[in-house]
């Protein structure tokens, strides 16, 4: 992981010349995101009384990430995708409720961009403070320490503006797994799953994280009500994950590594 200092002194000559955005293109139909793998299988997540998640504390339906197989039976659903566009990086995580009602939520996307077990950074959707979509760098945690990760004290200034670079959208409805008509905590319309999408620039995180399209990109997901840990819902998963990213001219590879989570990247078509 880089020095933190170095990066936090970068991130902040960034914020100066951050070009002013009109938001990201999100993909145009829920079935158009990419679901997030683990060794080949959908990324899921626990219920809140399964008693098998890393939960710090049992968080609130909005702060509750779920897939898998509902309790109706229906599924299997994924509980985190992702999505390469042209011009943006985008991430979506299904809650267990709906993310509009008031509390100091924050929405994490762990990222891991280079080989080792340690979180590199996190973009996240903080509605705890400073109600923006930011990229944090992390300090310390990864799956070695149960995901207690511990991310840069504010102010955490790269931001973008979270009615751009965020958005909430109904899971529930029509059935279609892996993405749509989940009900995690009951059948009723009142408990409705939902979406929780976040987006970066990427120009932005390649130019600050020296991260490539071609490169490994380790994804996991997580909730809380502070934006530097993540006390709420960590990942299930004793290893990292990351779909293989597609660029123009690439090709999927397997797994870098025979962990639980697989370690995915692509590789250049020559």
């Amino acid at each position: 992981m880089r020095k933190i200092g170095t990066v936090i002194s970068l991130l902040s000559l960034w914020v100066l010349s951050a070009p002013v955005s009109a938001g990201p293109t999100w993909p145009g139909a829920d079935s158009l995101w990419d679901p997030v793998l683990v060794g080949g299988s959908l990324y899921v997540d626990a219920q809140a009384d399964s008693g098998s998640d890393y939960y710090a504390t049992k968080p609130p339906k909005p702060m509750d990430i779920v897939g898998g197989f509902d309790p109706q039976g229906d599924g299997s659903f994924a509980a985190g995708f992702w999505s390469l566009g042209a011009t943006d990086l985008m991430f979506r995580m299904r809650v267990d409720g709906d993310p509009s009602q008031s509390g100091q939520f924050v929405w994490t996307a762990l990222l891991n961009t280079d080989a080792d077990s340690d979180v590199d950074w996190a973009l996240q959707l903080d509605l705890s403070g400073d109600n923006q979509v930011e990229l944090v760098a992390a300090l310390s945690g990864g799956p070695d320490n149960g995901w207690e990760v511990i991310l840069a004290s504010p102010p955490h200034t790269i931001g973008y503006d979270e009615t751009l670079y965020s958005r909430f959208s109904n899971a529930s409805s029509p059935l279609d797994p892996p993405f749509t008509g989940s009900h995690f905590h009951g059948p009723e319309p009142m408990d409705d799953d939902y979406f929780v999408d976040l987006a970066i620039p990427l120009a932005d995180f390649t130019a600050l994280t020296g991260w490539d399209p071609g490169d490994p990109l380790g994804i996991a997901f997580s909730t809380s009500a502070s934006h530097i840990t993540d006390n709420k819902d960590r990942p299930d998963y004793a290893g990292w994950n990351g779909p293989a990213i597609p660029v123009p001219g690439a090709a999927l590879l397997a797994s870098l590594g025979a962990a639980a989570v697989g370690y995915l990247r692509t590789r250049r078509t020559l």
